[in-house]
């Protein structure tokens, strides 16, 4: 059990830490000259699948419309929260360029009472306040350095707790009833994203803390509805690791809360053989099976704090509570890499340090690991090539 003074204070402290997400401010934001877009309707009907006809379901939205170079709110009433308000995303739109930056925001997990402390569950247009806090990092359109500077700009909110991944819309949890679909609201948002970029040439399907999960657990929808455009993955601070890192119970508690088996893990199928230890299986599988054509990178620092607590809450087979020892979190990041050495599309940046997320933050131009600018390494990965920075 947690207990005494001490631990609770920790713990609280590690909610915090989780509901950062991003290293800049991912609440509300003042300002901004972004508007609302209609947001259209969706019709039913088609069949096939989705762009390439493998399954995920027909393209069917109507294309989004909104003033260019400015970000907007763009309402999905077919989409929600977890505690069940409606939600949307945010757009930045480039009408000369054919590369789609699809970004998942992070902002900790809910799979208890105790972790639903640290993950919001609303996210609006008042939330999302224009856009004003989405002019740095990777989305600043002024750092020559960005190499996605000039790309069409899509902000995924999260506030379904699930890592951008379930689909259990009857979830429940102290009592209190919870709508665990991620997955589902993605599914919703690419319905009218294909059709609003019919020219695009290539996506970039990123996030941070839980929207690194979320681009890794998203990455074969997301594949699958953009069809023969190249989708590359990257995942910033969001590493999947095995059992013997990655406490069993926790994957489960996961798997069972979310509704995993109705997303990504029911599509990784019998390529992920132990439904208790899963993530690196549907990492390989999508990576290496599904698009062994697609570039794939992690990002992380080797003592991620945040992560560390995160993973902590499975330390004693879920029994009690004790932060991650950073060796050991160190070594499940070198035994990843290991087993994804051998695809030649799956990049890796491990940076020294205890700092969580670098997408959103200056230091997305600054951190460097053996003469190569994190910066550096993501323009590489966009533009055709991978490397092994750790």
């Amino acid at each position: 059990m947690l207990g005494g003074l001490r631990v609770a204070g920790f713990v609280a402290t590690g909610l915090m830490l989780l509901a950062c997400g991003d290293d800049v401010d991912d609440g509300p934001s003042s300002g901004g000259s972004g508007g609302n877009a209609d947001s259209g309707t969706t019709s039913a009907g088609g069949g096939g699948g989705g762009n390439d006809g493998t399954g995920g379901g027909p393209v069917v939205g109507d294309p989004i419309e909104a003033p260019a170079n400015t970000w907007t709110w763009v309402d999905f009433p077919e989409a929600s929260c977890r505690d069940g308000s409606t939600t949307g995303i945010g757009v930045n739109l480039n009408p000369d360029a054919t590369e789609v930056l699809i970004y998942l925001q992070g902002g900790g997990a809910c799979w208890n009472s105790l972790t639903c402390q640290a993950n919001p569950s609303t996210f609006g247009a008042a939330e999302f306040g224009g856009g004003s806090s989405l002019a740095s990092g990777i989305f600043s359109r002024s750092n020559a350095a960005n190499p996605v500077a000039n790309w069409n700009h899509v902000f995924v909110p999260y506030c379904t707790g699930d890592v951008h991944s379930g689909s259990n819309p009857d979830g429940m949890i102290g009592g209190q009833p919870q709508r665990f679909v991620g997955y589902d609201n993605m599914e919703a948002y690419l319905k009218r994203l294909v059709p609003t970029f019919p020219n695009a040439t290539k996506v970039l399907l990123a996030g941070a803390s839980a929207g690194g999960f979320g681009a890794s657990g998203t990455s074969y929808l997301v594949q699958q509805y953009f069809g023969p455009v190249e989708v590359v993955t990257l995942n910033d601070s969001g590493p999947a690791m095995r059992g013997d890192v990655l406490a069993p119970c926790l994957q489960t508690q996961w798997r069972d809360t979310w509704g995993l088996d109705e997303t990504f893990l029911g599509a990784c199928g019998d390529n992920c053989p132990d439904k208790t230890d899963f993530l690196v299986d549907y990492v390989r599988w999508v990576s290496e099976v599904v698009s062994p054509d697609r570039r794939w990178a992690l990002m992380s620092t080797r003592s991620d704090d945040t992560i560390r607590f995160f993973f902590g809450l499975g330390e004693n087979n879920c029994a009690s509570f004790t932060a991650m020892d950073a060796a050991k979190f160190s070594a499940g990041l070198d035994a990843l890499a290991d087993e994804v050495q051998p695809n030649p599309n799956f990049g890796i940046f491990y940076a020294p340090g205890t700092s969580h997320t670098f997408l959103r933050s200056p230091s997305f131009y600054s951190t460097e690991v053996d003469g190569v600018v994190m910066a550096d390494f993501v323009r590489d990965l966009v533009d055709g090539s991978t490397q092994q920075v750790r």
